[in-house]
C-alpha cells in the first residue's frame, strides 16, 4: 500500500466527515459554515495536486467552469432560489469534480428535487397534523450526497 494511497484515503475520510457535518447543520439550522466550505475547498485542490501534480492547477478549462458554476450559483443566490451557503458549497465542491462537473450538476438536481417532493410530502402531512412545517428545502444535503455519489461511485 502506497503512501499516497493512505493519504488520499484520509483525505476523503475527512472530506466525508465535512460533508455530513454540513448537511447536519444544514437540516438543523439551515447553515453553512464558512469554516467547512474553506475546507472543501482546501480538500479539492489537495485530490486535485494528488491525482494530476501541478496539472490540476494550470487545467484553465476546469478552473474556468468552476467559476461559472460558482457564478451560476450566486446568481441563485441573488434571485432568492437557494441560500448563501448553497452557492458557497456548490463551488467548493465543483473544484474537486473535473470532467465530471456536468454529471456532479445533474446529480444535485435530481437529489435537490427528490428531497423537495419529500419535504413537500412532509409539508402536507404535517399541516393535516397541525405541526410545523418545514418551508425551505436544506440543499447542502442534495450536494453532499451527490458529491458523495461523484467520489465513490462514478
Amino acid at each position: 500500500m502506497s503512501p499516497d494511497f493512505l493519504i488520499v484515503r484520509s483525505l476523503e475520510v475527512v472530506w466525508l466527515v465535512t460533508l455530513l457535518w454540513l448537511s447536519y447543520k444544514d437540516v438543523r439550522e439551515r447553515i453553512l459554515p464558512n469554516q467547512a466550505v474553506l475546507l472543501l475547498i482546501a480538500l479539492a485542490l489537495a485530490f486535485g495536486l494528488l491525482s494530476d501534480g501541478l496539472n490540476f492547477l494550470t487545467d484553465t478549462e476546469h478552473l474556468f467552469n468552476s467559476f461559472l458554476v460558482g457564478l451560476g450559483a450566486v446568481l441563485l443566490y441573488a434571485l432568492k432560489v437557494w441560500g448563501a451557503g448553497d452557492a458557497k458549497m456548490v463551488f467548493a465542491l465543483a473544484l474537486g469534480f473535473p470532467g465530471q462537473l456536468v454529471d456532479f450538476l445533474l446529480l444535485t438536481a435530481i437529489f435537490g428535487g427528490l428531497l423537495s417532493i419529500c419535504i413537500g410530502i412532509a409539508s402536507i402531512i404535517g399541516k393535516k397534523l397541525h405541526m410545523p412545517t418545514i418551508t425551505t428545502v436544506p440543499y447542502g444535503v442534495a450536494l453532499s450526497l451527490s458529491a458523495a455519489v461523484i467520489r465513490f461511485c462514478l
